[in-house]
């Protein structure tokens, strides 16, 4: 907890609006897109789904995988002094920093509620299924940051090829476009992106109208088990000679 503390700080510690970032980040990537796209888009979106709130779901969960990953991993290297002073395992602060980055998340998550009742969206009592959808993305963003931290620490060209490749994953989910606007072929390479699964689940878990199949909620729990398994077998077999670089 003490660990999660600081890293929510030492993000906010000098600017001057401080927390409210997490608001007016993604509400200011939305109306960007929204501007540019929403007369393109919103004749196209399914079931009355309002083009606003289908763009901020998207764009939060963009910036969870993408900057959560990437803090992370930098926070080990960060905390490197810290950790081998203390003894601390390199997977608490992993847990800590993922946790940290998931508790902005959720802030920016808030401002969905007034944004889709504005809309005329309704609303789902599937949000009591938020907590576990938060505790899989800590584990998930834990376990890749932990798989990830070796290769920051050694090269430091490794932090933009993974944003370059984040981005363009992100091109190939259903962020700002829905699917039905794809040929059926690209439809199937943007279904079997991970970070598509992820993508529909949260917006499932707000949105009464929104369905998702099975396969999607499978995908996000096999997804966070996998690759926390991967980073704790990597972190323990690699921690020493990373630790020596």
């Amino acid at each position: 907890m003490e660990l999660c503390r600081v890293e929510l700080y030492s993000k906010y510690k000098f600017s001057v609006l401080g927390i409210f970032w997490s608001f007016l980040g993604p509400l200011l990537t939305t109306t960007v897109i929204f501007l540019v796209f929403g007369r393109l888009f919103n004749s196209y979106m399914p079931e009355n789904r309002g083009y606003a709130v289908w763009v901020l779901t998207g764009v939060l969960l963009q910036v969870l995988m993408l900057q959560g990953i990437s803090v992370t991993a930098l926070s080990l290297q960060r905390n490197m002094v810290i950790m081998t002073r203390n003894r601390i395992s390199p997977i608490v602060v992993a847990v800590a920093s993922a946790a940290a980055h998931v508790c902005h998340f959720v802030l920016g998550s808030l401002v969905i509620i007034p944004i889709a009742v504005m809309s005329d969206q309704s609303l789902s009592l599937r949000i009591l299924f938020f907590p576990f959808f938060l505790i899989c993305a800590v584990f998930f963003g834990a376990g890749v940051g932990l798989l990830l931290c070796g290769a920051f620490m050694r090269f430091d060209d490794t932090v933009y090829l993974f944003n370059a490749a984040m981005m363009i994953l992100s091109y190939l989910t259903p962020i700002f476009y829905p699917l039905d606007i794809l040929s059926e072929k690209l439809q199937q390479v943007v279904y079997f992106n991970p970070l598509t699964s992820w993508v529909l689940t949260y917006r499932w878990i707000f949105f009464k109208e929104f369905q998702i199949s099975s396969y999607h909620l499978i995908a996000v729990m096999f997804s966070t088990i996998i690759s926390f398994i991967l980073g704790l077998i990597y972190i323990r077999n690699r921690w020493k000679d990373i630790v020596m670089l």
